[in-house]
Order: C-alpha cells, then structure tokens, then sequence
C-alpha cells in the first residue's frame, strides 16, 4: 500500500492537495444499521442524500414490521425487528441512507463489505427500481462505488440485474475495469434478495479491488435459504474516502423498498488487495 507521505508528495507534485489522513481502520466490526446500531452510533445517527433527480427525494423511515406489508420481507430474515422502510414521494426519486460525514475517515482505504436484503412491491413496472449497497461516498455531490440490483421488465416479464458502478459526475458510470450488467434473473413483488459490496484497500498503484453479488432468499421449512445468483469482480482508483450505506431509486410514487439485515463488517486485520494484474482481468472482460 502506498504510504500517505508519498502519496501526498505526489499529488503536491501534480498541483493537488492530499488526501486527508486516515483514521485507523477499524480492528473489524459487525454491526445491524437496521436493529440497534448504525456502525456503532444511535439509531437515529443516520443521514440521507438526494441524488440529483429531477422531483425529488423519497423518505428512509425505521419501521417495525407490524408497521407495513408482513410479507414485504421474510419473517426469518427480519424476526419482528425494525427495517429500514424507503417510499418514495414524487415520480422520481433517490436516496443514499449513509453514516455521518464526519465517520468517513473511520473507513478511508479500509477494506470494507456492505450487505443488505431487500425487497419492493408497488407499480414495479413503471418504477423500474434499483436497490443496493454504497461504499466510500467522498460527501454530498461527490461520487461513490456500488453494487445495485436493477429491476425493469424484459419481455413483459419483470427481471433484475447486478450492476456494479461508481457513481459520477450525477450519473452511474463503469469502473475503469469492470463488468457489463449481470444477465437478467426473474424477480416478483415481495421476493426477497440480498445484494452486497465488497472493496479491498487500495494497492501500490491506488486501484481497489471490488466484488459484488446478488442472492436470492427464501424460506424452506422455515429456514431461510440462499440461492447464489451472481458475483461479479472490477477494479478502479477513483475513491478511497468513504462513507458506507444504502442506495435506491424508483420512477414512481406508488413504490415501497424494505431493507433488512443490513449488515457492515470491516475484516480485521486489515489485508492487502487480492492480487490481479490489469492484463488478467482484461482477459476476463474481453
């Protein structure tokens, strides 16, 4: 990893300011944002972020699930605890549920894997709804990497897709190297998924390694089970500031998300990035 002096001996080099020096990573946490905590604060401790949409924002509410649709998410997943419950109140809108800026030196250059379950009902075919995981928000306008799951319908048959992206300049955009859109798997209202991040500190070169993965969840004998339907690997260099949270977006009013057991953990002790070579993964991707 390239030591914080000599990165910003270069970027002073280069005409730019450094970046700001990193709290320790943290020695590996395990925390539910949805139950009791949000990576270590109150439950109340959270912040959202409109996204540069052209209505408006929806709203992030903790709710019990007595409080909305009991088949909205898996009574085994959720066991009568609070989710995350996000409306949104316009024809357009989306949403980052992140930690406070002031915690995102907690996890500058940490390897870092955000995971929730999710689930929507409403008017999904006009919605078009996307739902995910964010790590290492740089702050409000900035940008920030994330795996999605992108529900549209294909053939007059409702289908979601993994996307993983960094989000800038307003808009979603490739990683410098990284997959196209996961192929389509079939989605219904109220089905339950699981998608997830996971970003490696960076390596010499400042590039990151991120993973991203999307599961199918259900109950079998009152079991819940999980079907692995995609995981999906890239690398880019863009950001290594980070806030961590949710993301979601919908075209229309008539939509509800629910997130549960969103779950963040820091892996201690801190390893290196997995070792790949560009060449490789262009081999991948080609």
């Amino acid at each position: 990893m390239l030591s914080r002096f000599a990165f910003g001996c270069l970027l002073v080099l280069i005409g730019l300011p450094p970046r700001p020096a990193a709290a320790a990573c943290p020695a590996g946490f395990l925390e539910h944002w949805d139950e009791v905590a949000c990576c270590g604060l109150p439950d109340a401790d959270f912040i959202t972020v409109q996204l540069p949409l052209p209505v408006g924002p929806g709203t992030f509410d903790r709710v019990l699930l007595a409080d909305f649709d009991p088949e909205l998410l898996l009574p085994v997943s959720n066991g009568g605890d609070r989710e995350l419950l996000w409306t949104n109140g316009f024809a357009d809108a989306g949403d980052l549920a992140l930690t406070p800026a002031d915690e995102a030196g907690n996890y500058n250059s940490c390897r870092v894997r955000m995971e929730t379950a999710f689930a929507a009902n409403g008017d999904l075919v006009a919605a078009a709804p996307r739902a995910g995981v964010v790590v290492r928000h740089e702050g409000i306008g900035q940008g920030f990497y994330s795996a999605y799951a992108y529900v549209r319908e294909e053939g007059r048959i409702l289908k979601v897709r993994l996307y993983l992206e960094k989000y800038v300049g307003g808009a979603f955009a490739p990683l410098d190297l990284g997959p196209p859109p996961s192929a389509p798997f079939g989605f219904a209202a109220n089905q339950n998924f699981r998608v997830g991040i996971e970003v490696s500190e960076p390596d010499v070169d400042g590039n990151s390694t991120l993973t991203g993965y999307l599961e199918r969840l259900s109950v079998v004998g009152g079991v819940l089970q999980s079907e692995p339907l995609v995981v999906m690997t890239g690398i880019d260099d863009d950001f290594h500031l980070g806030q961590i949270g949710l993301y979601v977006e919908a075209g229309s009013i008539r939509t509800q998300v629910a997130f549960d057991e969103c779950i963040a953990v820091a892996p201690a002790p801190p390893t290196p990035a997995r070792g790949s070579s560009w060449g490789a993964l262009k081999t991948i991707y080609r």
